[in-house]
């Protein structure tokens, strides 16, 4: 094989996308058979290479329809599903924080929602302090007033200052 046509075989292997291996070898190949055997090869490698990438391809496809299918069939069962219309969340800030210490060390924390409601709990003995910011799960015991809504968990978001 002549200097030339080793060449052309290299810059036709670099086009091809085949990597640095690929050239050296043919480069270090002493005869024809040894370059088409390197080519023949590098070839294959390819191919299934983008055999995967196809396949892959394919399965990722059928599982997007899947989880179409899927979206759709959650969707056909929302107008069935009832959410708990009881329950919602709400953020307020503490207001004031009475101690309660009877029997246990306890607090009696009062929380403004940023509305203007005020809704009271009690807890752990210096577990909240004033300005503190508080995310709550309210339940509304299937009444319409707010005020006799009740809270179900409270946790500290944060503190505010005046």
């Amino acid at each position: 094989m002549t200097t030339k046509e080793r060449n052309r075989c290299m810059k036709t292997a670099k086009e091809c996308g085949y990597g640095n291996g690929v050239i050296d070898a043919i480069f270090k190949a002493e005869t024809d058979a040894e370059v088409y055997r390197i080519l023949t090869t590098a070839r294959e490698k390819k191919a299934k290479e983008y055999d995967q990438i196809h396949l892959n391809l394919y399965h990722w496809k059928k599982l997007r329809k899947g989880i179409a299918f899927a979206g759709m069939m959650i969707a056909m069962c929302i107008p069935t599903c009832k959410a708990k219309a009881d329950i919602y969340p709400e953020c307020g800030k503490v207001v004031e924080v009475i101690d309660i210490t009877e029997t246990n060390p306890m607090d009696l924390v009062t929380v403004e929602t940023f509305n203007g409601n005020q809704f009271m709990f009690a807890v752990d003995q210096g577990d909240y302090e004033i300005d503190d910011v508080i995310a709550m799960i309210m339940s509304d015991r299937n009444t319409e007033t707010v005020s006799d809504d009740e809270v179900i968990t409270a946790k500290y978001c944060g503190w505010m200052e005046d």
